[in-house]
């Protein structure tokens, strides 16, 4: 994982409830997963507490040919937001060619549109999707105004 300009570091899988995986690194930065999306994190100088959503996975994007426009509501601890309402859409982009350790895989890019027009926040999340499972192996998201995005690479799918 990497926030913004800093340094990567390590995360080590806490846990793992069905769809759901917990990640933890060494500074005690908790990140939640829901199918390749951060539904949760911890640790941070503003932590996602909250996340609403009746998104369609990846699979289900990558055999769609237009999803139309979702919703999900967002709770933030610092400043205090308790379900902000955020429009999202999605776009499939090409395949890329992304390297992960020593280990190069062929990945369909999928961007995902993000945006509040009251507040005037609008970003654009990336995950590079296996276009056979639907599992996201990299990703660049952001999850509050006032932090950086987050880069995730998954090195080793947990079984």
């Amino acid at each position: 994982m990497k926030i913004g300009k800093g340094p990567a570091g390590l995360l080590i899988l806490e846990s793992e409830n069905k769809n759901e995986s917990t990640w933890v690194s060494a500074d005690n930065i908790f990140i939640t997963l829901k199918e390749g999306r951060i539904i949760r994190a911890e640790g941070l100088p503003n932590n996602l507490t909250d996340f609403l959503s009746s998104e369609p996975s990846f699979k289900e994007i990558i055999n769609q040919d237009d999803t139309g426009e979702e919703f999900r509501y967002i709770s933030l601890d610092t400043p205090e937001v308790t379900s902000l309402k955020l429009s999202v859409t999605y776009k499939k982009g090409g395949h890329e060619e992304v390297s992960i350790l020593d280990h190069k895989r062929t990945l369909l890019l999928i961007e995902e549109r993000v945006g509040n027009s009251y507040i005037r926040w609008e970003y654009t999340n990336k995950y590079w999707v296996d276009e056979k499972t639907g599992y996201v192996w990299q990703s660049l998201q952001m999850i509050a105004p006032n932090l950086p995005p987050i880069f995730i690479q998954i090195t080793k799918k947990p079984s």
